[in-house]
C-alpha cells in the first residue's frame, strides 16, 4: 500500500529533478489536464505552479488528481492558492478509489439541458423522458425524469434500447437542431437520492454519419469549454485583486 509519505517523497524527487507532474480535473465533463511544476515539498503541503485553465479548476473545485506515471489514482486537496500567480498549495495527498482519467474518449456536458427519449424495442409505449448529462461517441449518461420504479425496471443493465435526441447544429447560419436515433445498451442504473433522480449509463453504437455528428458536437463543446475557462480565469483575477 502506497502511503502519503511515499507519495511526498516521490514528489520531492520531482522537485529535485525539476520534473513536471500532470494534474487532472474535469470541467463540464471534459478532462482538464496540464503539466504542473513542483516548486516545494514540505511535510504536509506541495506547492505547484499550474496552467491558467487548471488554476480555475483548482480554485473552484478545491481538489485535483495527480498523475505520476503509475496506475494508482492520487488525489489532493487545495489548501490555498492564487489564480493570478497560478500557484497552489496541495495537501491531503492520498491514494483514492476514483477512476478519473481512465476514460478512453472525450466526454462533455451539454451547454443547455437536452431532452432524450429512450425506449425498449423502439416502442413509444415503453419509453421514458430523460435529460442528457454527458455525451461521447461511445456512450451517454442521462437522468431519468419523473421515472417510477416500475418504469425503470424496463431499463436494467443489459437492456437493448433506442436513444432519440436533438443536438444543436452549430454549422448552420440560423438556429437549427439535428435529430439522432441511436442503438444502445444500458450499462448501469444508479439512484441519485440527493437529486431524487435515477442516472442511466448507456453504451451507444452510432453509425458512421451519426458518429461524425456527435464528434462535431463534442469538438464544438470543447472550444466553448476552453473559452469559458479562459474568461473565468480573467474574471477570477479581477475579483481577487480588487481592494
Amino acid at each position: 500500500m502506497t502511503r502519503t509519505l511515499d507519495i511526498l517523497d516521490l514528489l520531492h524527487n520531482y522537485y529535485l529533478n525539476s520534473k513536471e507532474i500532470q494534474l487532472l480535473n474535469t470541467y463540464r465533463g471534459m478532462p482538464i489536464s496540464y503539466p504542473a511544476q513542483v516548486l516545494s515539498v514540505s511535510e504536509e503541503n506541495v506547492l505547484v505552479g499550474v496552467h491558467q485553465h487548471q488554476a480555475v479548476c483548482l480554485e473552484l473545485q478545491r481538489s485535483t488528481f495527480i498523475n505520476l506515471g503509475f496506475p494508482l489514482t492520487i488525489k489532493a486537496s487545495v489548501s490555498s492558492g492564487n489564480v493570478a500567480t497560478k500557484l497552489f498549495n496541495l495537501t491531503n495527498i492520498h491514494v483514492a478509489e476514483q477512476t478519473i482519467g481512465k476514460r478512453e474518449v472525450i466526454r462533455v456536458n451539454p451547454k443547455e439541458p437536452l431532452p432524450v427519449v429512450i425506449s425498449t424495442n423502439g416502442s413509444r409505449s415503453n419509453n421514458i423522458i430523460a435529460e442528457l448529462i454527458d455525451l461521447s461517441i461511445i456512450g451517454i449518461g442521462v437522468y431519468g425524469l419523473s421515472v417510477s420504479l416500475t418504469e425503470i425496471k424496463k431499463f436494467q443493465p443489459g437492456t437493448n434500447i433506442k436513444v432519440r435526441l436533438l443536438l444543436p447544429d452549430k454549422n448552420q447560419m440560423e438556429i437549427a437542431t439535428i435529430e439522432l436515433t441511436i442503438d444502445g445498451k444500458v450499462v448501469n442504473v444508479i439512484p441519485v437520492p440527493e437529486e431524487k433522480r435515477i442516472r442511466l449509463g448507456i453504451k451507444i453504437n452510432p453509425d458512421l454519419d451519426t458518429r461524425g455528428t456527435i464528434a462535431s458536437y463534442i469538438s464544438q463543446r470543447q472550444v466553448e469549454i476552453i473559452t469559458e475557462l479562459r474568461l473565468l480565469h480573467q474574471t477570477l483575477i479581477q475579483l481577487t485583486t480588487q481592494n
